[in-house]
């Protein structure tokens, strides 16, 4: 990849992200015959980019999509219920240790499809990380989560933020993962993944 293929890879994803920053709190102005477009827009993206993926066999891709399309899907009711009670608290933890990991994982992971034993073994991977989010949700043992919400470091810095520190630990780990994979491999996809880490954690 050349230098401004690189560069152009970089100013587009950091202008829809400052685009997207600055117009998300408008829409609460739309009026209410576009109220439809708060929330499904979100949604006709993810599947327009999941037929996209299919139809170029991107399984990473796909993989990527699925994992955002379900932080999403989870993202209303967390809101909603203002991250006080113990299964919204439950669901938040897991969304931001896995989220970011998942994405450093399939930027180092070669593409391999996805209708195939690597795949379903990618996709596999995903279905345990739900099914172990499901089992502390329902099995209502808050020791697991209070451990993930309990601070690794005695500061005061990150105090205001409601993202727990194992969370922010995982964001950070897996952002910085996916950047080295962007300056050793140079591909748009591992760029992407880089610009979908950061808008994830804003």
């Amino acid at each position: 990849m050349t230098l401004g293929r690189s560069l152009l890879g970089i100013v587009v994803p950091a202008g829809v992200l400052t685009a997207a920053w600055f117009l998300a709190p408008r829409l609460a102005e739309l009026p209410a015959s576009l109220a439809g477009l708060k929330e499904y827009t979100a949604y006709a993206a993810l599947g327009l980019g999941l037929v996209v993926s299919l139809a170029f066999r991107r399984g990473r891709v796909v993989l990527a999509l699925l994992v955002l399309a379900l932080a999403y899907a989870s993202y209303a009711p967390l809101v909603h219920d203002a991250l006080a009670g113990f299964r919204s608290r439950t669901v938040f933890v897991a969304l931001s240790v896995f989220v970011p990991l998942n994405f450093a994982a399939l930027c180092l992971l070669p593409e391999r499809g996805l209708f195939n034993s690597h795949g379903m073994q990618r996709l596999g991977v995903l279905v345990l990380e739900i099914i172990f989010t499901l089992w502390m949700v329902f099995a209502v043992n808050p020791a697991m989560t209070t451990w993930a919400y309990g601070p690794l470091f005695e500061t005061t810095l990150f105090a205001a933020s409601p993202i727990p520190q194992l969370g922010l630990a995982a964001m950070v780990l897996g952002l910085v993962t996916i950047v080295v994979a962007c300056v050793i491999q140079r591909t748009p996809i591992d760029l992407a993944f880089a610009a979908a880490a950061v808008a994830f954690g804003i």
